[in-house]
């Protein structure tokens, strides 16, 4: 399928049912802007993770990623794509499947919009009244455009890092 000249963004992020955050909030306000957008729910929430009851739902593993964005790669609409949107990462599989979706859609489209860097938080936990992380970086674009891991901006230099 050849592009249409629209923006079209394929947006991968959170949903909840209650209350706007990943795609709930995004959706709507790039719409508003004149953005057709395509979104596949990493996670779908009753609510998000703050509230003292908790949450009930789904999170979307990165097999069931790779197999939803296979459809949309058998029906040839990846060079529909101008723009690329995530938001929170939950685990380092996930992320190199998202790694793997921005390859797929640049060959589709070379002039695709993706950020420069995709800053991702991943397992903070608050241990003995200080945060230790199992892992913080960003991933961004390397040299001859193959993705590389380093160290987030802004990532506590006292924080360990371990093996993603």
């Amino acid at each position: 399928m050849a592009p249409t000249g629209i923006n079209r963004v394929l947006s991968i992020q959170s949903h909840v049912v209650h209350g706007y955050v990943g795609n709930k909030s995004a959706v709507f306000p790039l719409q508003v802007l004149g953005f057709e957008v395509d979104n596949i729910n990493s996670v779908q929430f009753s609510n998000h993770t703050g509230y003292s009851g908790g949450f009930k739902g789904q999170v979307l593993n990165e097999n069931q990623l790779a197999e939803v964005f296979s459809g949309l790669e058998a029906n040839d609409l990846l060079p529909l794509y101008t723009h690329l949107l995530t938001g929170y990462v939950g685990n380092p599989a996930f992320l190199r499947e998202i790694a793997n979706i921005v390859k797929k859609l640049r060959s589709a489209n070379p002039a695709l919009v993706y950020g420069k860097f995709v800053i991702c938080l991943f397992l903070i936990t608050l241990q003995q009244s200080h945060l230790s992380a199992n892992c913080i970086f960003s991933l961004r674009p390397g040299h001859g455009r193959r993705w590389r891991y380093v160290r987030a901006q802004g990532a506590a230099a006292h924080l360990p890092r371990r093996n993603c």
